[in-house]
């Protein structure tokens, strides 16, 4: 009987470290995501440079793609927070998919010590009850 409870704890412990993984999945994907955006926005920065650099440009010109470069600088800022963020996420995910599997692994330790625990007091009531008619024979 605490076997089979111990068994239902472990595959409610497995299932919440497959749902970290996938959660973990999750995070390196946005991470993924984020990374290309920053690319994206690093070639586009580039390409406003070559821009300025390469041809004559009025004034107003001048202070659009400044604005422009400013804003993607900006939005860069902001892309490089949240992959930090997702950083420390996945850290956190990482340290509870680790915690997760301790306990497993202590539960499928305890339900061993119990199955062997329960199997040695059936031996006992067994060896007992043997020991029993041996004594009731031998009076006989």
């Amino acid at each position: 009987m605490p076997a089979q409870r111990i068994k239902r704890i472990i595959k409610l412990k497995e299932k919440l470290m497959e749902d970290k993984q996938r959660q973990i999945r999750d995070v390196l994907l946005a991470i993924d995501e984020i990374m290309n955006n920053i690319r994206a926005i690093e070639t586009n920065i580039n390409v406003n440079y070559e821009h300025i650099t390469a041809t004559t440009i009025c004034g107003g010109d001048l202070c659009l793609i400044k604005d422009n470069i400013i804003f993607l600088e900006n939005k860069k800022g902001e892309l490089i927070e949240e992959k930090e963020e997702c950083n420390k996420r996945l850290d956190l995910l990482k340290m509870e998919l680790i915690e997760q599997a301790r306990e497993i692994k202590k539960l499928e330790t305890l339900k061993i010590k119990t199955i062997n625990a329960i199997k040695k007091a059936q031996n006992r009531k067994e060896q007992k009850i043997f020991d029993d008619i041996a004594l009731h024979i031998k009076k006989e």
